[in-house]
């Protein structure tokens, strides 16, 4: 019973060691920036999120003008290259009202739930990058464009 149970735990190890070992997938990666506006407007502390069908996702935070760029969770700098779902981000937060040195907490979402948890959005990222993912949100009903 020893006997199998060293021989188990070995398989075991070697396993892992393997595995671990190898090193992860590399997938091909494009610069991606772009602007969100959302009514006319630039959507600012927003995440963008671009989900490929294979491969890392990639994500960024929109600044004061809008403006975003893309880097991976290694913080690699872009997106995979090929087709994503982009998913954006903007909850409203709301003051705690008990006292100042309470953390805000978040409340709803200022993007409609079609940019996000159910996203409509889709953008090609080709092998040589691009500057021009730009979303033109709407958060009344109707068409979005990127």
């Amino acid at each position: 019973m020893k006997h199998l149970l060293a021989l188990y735990l070995a398989s075991v190890l070697v396993l892992c060691i393997t595995v671990g070992c190898q090193k992860a997938k590399r997938y091909p990666l494009a610069p991606v920036s772009g602007v969100v506006t959302l009514d006319g407007r630039p959507l600012t502390n927003a995440k963008v999120t671009f989900r490929p069908r294979r491969g890392p996702s990639s994500s960024g935070v929109t600044d004061g003008r809008g403006r975003f760029q893309l880097t991976t969770f290694r913080d690699d700098p872009g997106a995979v290259v090929g087709e994503h779902r982009v998913a954006i981000y903007s909850p409203t937060v709301k003051k705690s009202s008990a006292s100042d040195v309470d953390p805000p907490r978040s409340s709803k979402q200022k993007v409609p739930l079609r940019y996000n948890d159910m996203t409509e959005l889709t953008f090609e990222v080709r092998a040589d990058g691009s500057d021009q993912a730009n979303f033109e949100l709407s958060s009344a009903n109707g068409s979005n464009s990127h």
